[in-house]
């Protein structure tokens, strides 16, 4: 199993509990072999509700980069999903990294074990 670092913009209780509510999370960001990966959480239920409402307003529905998708948007189940992930390399391959100047920019926080 290869290890891998969870980092996110905004830790704390309060924005998870309200990552939970809203079914998504865009703040969430993995370290795997030097590289970094920004994901877009999603549950189901959110993913079917922006599913319904892109195609009815425009008749397609374009998926976001690097969609992963949760049974629940908490810090428990992406760690979870993404150790499984991790697990499956060649699934990091297809994804989009961040480039170096944008990996200088942020300001992660990471999430601990």
């Amino acid at each position: 199993m290869n290890n891998f670092k969870l980092f996110c913009l905004h830790p704390g209780d309060a924005f998870e509990l309200e990552s939970k509510s809203r079914g998504f999370r865009n703040d969430i960001f993995v370290e795997l072999n030097d590289r970094l990966y920004h994901l877009n959480i999603y549950d189901i239920v959110r993913l079917r509700q922006d599913f319904d409402t892109e195609h009815k307003d425009s008749g397609y529905f374009a998926v976001e980069a690097n969609l992963v998708i949760v049974s629940e948007v908490t810090i428990k189940e992406i760690k979870s999903t993404i150790r499984n992930l991790a697990e499956k390399e060649l699934y990091f391959e297809l994804l989009l990294e961040v480039s170096d100047e944008k990996r200088k920019e942020l300001q992660l926080t990471l999430i601990d074990e």
